[in-house]
């Protein structure tokens, strides 16, 4: 069960078995799932290594209006935190890494995308 977000770093517990899907681009290699109980939208970006891992990362609701209303410019965005991994740029945006060395970055406190009354 997760509980919404709020200001301690361990306050959301990320459990993927949890989250709906809401889009998927195959061919981009990534989906936006939800996380029906706490409101957070979640990016899940493919990475086709070695052995093909998940990173996930949560989204703000402005980021989240994107893929609605401008498509390839919420594009250019995954393709930002795809390229980044949650390394350099992302860090406190990112959720789970599973690929080498990977995991939550202590900073990443995510907010509700969805409004409560999508809830």
């Amino acid at each position: 069960m997760n509980a919404p977000p709020d200001d301690s770093p361990d306050a959301y517990a990320f459990d993927r078995d949890a989250l709906a899907e809401v889009f998927v681009d195959r061919d981009a290699l990534y989906a936006v799932l939800r996380d029906e109980q706490a409101g957070v939208a979640v990016l899940e970006i493919t990475v086709p290594w070695v052995a093909w891992y998940g990173v996930y990362f949560w989204l703000t609701a402005e980021e989240l209006a994107l893929l609605r209303e401008d498509k390839p410019a919420f594009d250019r965005l995954v393709r930002s935190y795809a390229q980044d991994k949650g390394e350099r740029l992302h860090t406190d945006r990112l959720l789970l890494h599973q690929g080498p060395g990977g995991e939550r970055h202590p900073a990443s406190r995510p907010r509700r995308a969805y409004p409560v009354g999508e809830d």
